[in-house]
């Protein structure tokens, strides 16, 4: 690990770990003793450089730690001011660990400036969500929506009741107000609506009806979006993520 720094934003907070190739993650969960502070371990680990990081009311973090668990792996300790859903991400050069704040008392919508700037670049047509399923694996469930092209999308969390929310742009969802329930592993049900039309942009509303907030990925690639909720003993691998990732 080369660098590390902090991103702050009014949706989420990114920590950037910059390495010379992709980090091999093979653990994340939130700490049973510390319920607050997220546990990060990383194999082939060579060399790690403390993050210089000065904590302020702008950010989630209170301290971020690492240490060495082996002569190859490491540990990544995130203290937080709150417990909130994060995911992973990770491509040739950089894993982005992404915490979404939760928002207390959301007013107007706010839409990320690099969400904006690529949807002022896309010139695509409006995409369908033609299907959502849900699967149960061993160490996971996966809830799967079907697309009929890759969609740009933003997360963020609301409170009372707590849901994970996705916006998919320039989608359109031609079925009434769908919702699937779930009941394991913290998720006690999902929903699908068009959320407006037009009005300046068209999004189809995924939410993730949660009971707390937790560790997931998702995966973006061949058409469809899989969004991946892990049992907490399960060593987790993350995959690359193909969708870019909000601020």
């Amino acid at each position: 690990i080369n660098n590390i720094s902090i991103e702050p934003g009014k949706l989420n907070t990114k920590i950037i770990l910059e390495a010379r190739s992709s980090l091999s993650i093979f653990n994340s969960h939130y700490s049973k003793k510390f319920p607050s502070t997220i546990v990060i371990d990383l194999d082939n680990v060579k060399t790690i450089q403390e993050p210089q990081f000065i904590p302020n009311e702008s950010t989630l973090i209170n301290r971020i730690k690492i240490e060495k668990i082996d002569t190859d792996k490491a540990r990544i300790l995130i203290d937080l001011k709150e417990r909130v859903p994060y995911r992973i991400i990770s491509d040739k050069e950089n894993t982005i660990i992404e915490l979404n704040k939760i928002q207390k008392s959301p007013g107007d919508y706010i839409l990320n400036p690099e969400i904006k700037k690529e949807l002022e670049k896309s010139t695509k047509a409006n995409i369908h969500l033609k299907e959502m399923y849900v699967s149960e694996n061993k160490d996971r469930i996966d809830i799967t929506a079907r697309l009929s092209d890759e969609a740009i999308s933003q997360i963020f969390v609301l409170d009372n009741p707590l849901r994970l929310v996705v916006d998919l742009f320039d989608t359109l969802y031609y079925k009434p107000i769908s919702v699937y329930p779930v009941n394991k592993l913290g998720i006690k049900k999902v929903r699908i609506a068009q959320f407006q039309v037009s009005n300046p942009y068209t999004i189809t509303r995924i939410v993730f009806d949660i009971t707390e907030p937790k560790f997931y990925t998702i995966d973006s690639s061949n058409e469809k979006m899989v969004f991946s909720f892990y049992k907490e003993t399960a060593a987790q691998s993350v995959p690359v993520i193909s969708t870019p990732a909000p601020s």
